[in-house]
């Protein structure tokens, strides 16, 4: 059987939330600053609500409706050129074991709430083999602002690499996986070595309680 690492990528890679900073740059290279602030306001109001991840992220691919694919690939790696050129927002503590995996010859896959376009400039970049992420419904080249399941947050996370894991002849007991959130717990929980990297409060207390790694 295969090994491999998985990571789960804002605040865990890079120190961006990358769904968002492309949010910022897209709105300005489209000239809808409007758009944008509307919907960072609705953002805002439905985590005052409590409202679950599911749905805020759900709500964020809206934004895209009838956009191409293309160009959205287009527009994220420039954004991500961009985020090379001034001061690269990785987090090297992690990314030397991204490359420790490698040498080792573990499969490198990023898992992740965010979409494929965002993360593939940074997979090239670090190397990565697979990702793990949110799907976009697209219909003749165009996305209808839909998602496709699994949705890859929380529990999600767990089902997508259990999949992915089947198909690939991964051994999860004797994997790692990297995250910094609560909501990483099913990924963290799915393999036999978890490592947290810079966690919230409530992740600290979690994982002390499991006597996982804290990096």
């Amino acid at each position: 059987m295969n090994e491999a690492a998985f990571f789960n990528v804002d605040n865990t890679l890079i120190n961006i939330e990358s769904m968002f900073d492309f949010y910022h740059y897209w709105a300005e290279i489209t000239e809808n600053k409007d758009k944008y602030n509307s919907y960072i306001k609705n953002f805002k109001q439905d985590i005052a609500n409590n409202v679950p991840r599911t749905i805020v992220n759900r709500k964020y691919y809206q934004e895209f409706q009838n956009q191409t694919l293309e160009s959205l690939n287009d527009r994220a790696n420039k954004w991500f050129e961009n985020l090379l050129q001034k001061n690269p927002p990785l987090i090297h503590k992690t990314i030397e074991r991204l490359n420790f995996h490698k040498k080792e010859n573990f499969r490198i896959v990023f898992v992740s709430g965010s979409m494929k376009p965002l993360l593939e400039p940074l997979a090239r970049y670090l190397g990565a083999n697979d990702i793990l992420c949110t799907t976009l419904e697209i219909e003749n080249g165009i996305l209808t602002g839909n998602i496709l399941p699994p949705q890859t947050i929380g529990e999600g996370k767990h089902v997508a690499m259990k999949n992915y894991a089947v198909i690939n002849n991964i051994n999860l007991g004797e994997s790692f996986a990297y995250g910094d959130d609560i909501s990483d717990i099913p990924m963290l929980e799915s393999v036999g070595n978890a490592v947290c990297v810079d966690p919230k409060t409530d992740l600290i207390k979690y994982a002390k309680e499991k006597n996982w790694e804290i990096l």
